[in-house]
């Protein structure tokens, strides 16, 4: 996962969906967030992209994708809903063990 900070995410993204070797690109907030196989050989490649096409990028993190970035790419939504009720799921298990 390489993100990449910058005031012109949506044209980067819309530069970055034309490489071939970019998996999935989406934009949180003023960052666009890149899937790629290789992290390390993709990185200077983006910066590269940015900078011949006039995009500033204000700065980079490369990092190992998570169980929760997995989960997000297969299934497009989170592990745990924002706001989950973790009263219910004790009760659910309560009701289980009692049968």
């Amino acid at each position: 996962m390489i993100t990449v900070k910058t005031k012109d995410a949506q044209k980067l993204s819309s530069l970055l969906a034309k490489m071939v070797d970019i998996r999935g690109a989406h934009i949180v907030e003023d960052c666009v967030e890149i899937t790629v196989r290789d992290g390390r050989t993709m990185l200077p490649k983006i910066v590269d992209l940015a900078t011949m096409n006039k995009v500033e990028v204000e700065s980079v993190s490369l990092r190992e994708p998570t169980l929760e970035d997995v989960f997000m790419h297969y299934t497009g939504r989170a592990i745990r809903a924002e706001g989950s009720n973790e009263i219910r799921g004790l009760s659910a298990i309560r009701r289980r063990a009692i049968k």
